[in-house]
């Protein structure tokens, strides 16, 4: 691949960091992985190689075999305003643009990536009102720096959305935000204070999912149906399993709850047909019973 790239913050494409070759050409291992020195500067998609571009500076991206014995890298330098990399580099371009809050905007790039930008909340959306209900080109999703809201039923329907990037840290996830897509691990960063109900519900592809201790609200059945979750890590601030948090899922196997957990809602876990080990630390023997399960 080049080994040394120059694009610009206000390009209008998502490149890519060029053809790689594997060697030998018979490998049955091809599948590579990419990272980046610096996210701030330069973001790179794991999978693809997509490079993204957030502020001026120089990173180094890597690409690196499966099993991590192989690896090569290419320097990257970002500028302000334009460049020619599309010249010589893959290129997607902007295949739709709107608005989704009063002062947010989003992109739609034809390799499936939507960049959501601006500054405050995105528009709270009724059900089959959002820009991209249903929409199965979706396939990673970034959140900017400024957005401070995930609107309500957002990304609903989004049944190919595997990927979510946070560049900062929005303080809520809205209502069914992420209903029935095709998250599969996600981590929410710190500093997100609030998850509204049925956020991440029916997203059946979903098997972890890391809470940052900075939540300490969630509301009703947010990971409902859910069924190949198997981990997730919760927030130390929560204080309450709401009802129907963990209902239908399937997989989930354990569960560690921390000592500020003083209450768990009726039906908790219901139909948590794999749950052998619940870690409670606190002192009431009440805490959790068998209505929880029922």
């Amino acid at each position: 691949m080049n080994k040394n790239i120059t694009i610009g913050i206000k390009d209008e494409y998502i490149y890519s960091v060029g053809i790689v070759n594997v060697e030998p050409k018979n490998a049955t291992k091809k599948i590579l992985s990419y990272s980046s020195s610096d996210e701030s500067i330069c973001g790179v998609e794991n999978s693809a190689g997509w490079l993204i571009p957030r502020k001026a500076g120089d990173v180094t991206i890597t690409a690196s075999s499966v099993d991590g014995n192989y690896t090569d890298s290419v320097h990257v330098h970002v500028i302000d305003g334009y460049s020619d990399a599309w010249q010589d580099m893959g290129m997607f371009n902007c295949v739709s643009s709107g608005n989704c809050g009063d002062n947010v905007s989003w992109q739609l790039w034809s390799n499936g990536r939507l960049i959501i930008n601006g500054e405050g909340n995105m528009t709270d959306y009724g059900y089959n009102e959002s820009p991209w209900y249903n929409n199965t080109f979706i396939n990673f999703v970034e959140i900017g720096s400024g957005v401070k809201s995930i609107g309500d039923c957002a990304f609903s329907g989004c049944t190919n959305l595997q990927n979510i990037y946070f560049v900062g840290s929005p303080e809520k996830i809205g209502k069914s935000a992420f209903y029935n897509t095709g998250l599969t691990d996600v981590s929410l960063p710190d500093g997100m204070k609030s998850i509204d109900n049925y956020a991440f519900a029916n997203c059946k592809n979903l098997k972890s999912i890391q809470i940052a201790d900075s939540v300490d609200t969630m509301g009703l059945a947010v990971f409902l149906n859910c069924k190949s979750l198997e981990k997730i890590t919760l927030s130390k601030k929560m204080n309450c399993i709401t009802q129907g948090l963990f209902m239908n899922c399937a997989k989930l196997s354990e569960i560690s709850m921390t000592d500020n957990i003083i209450e768990i809602d009726d039906n908790a876990f219901y139909k948590c047909s794999s749950l052998e080990k619940v870690e409670i630390y606190n002192d009431n023997p009440e805490l959790f019973t068998e209505q929880h399960l029922n």
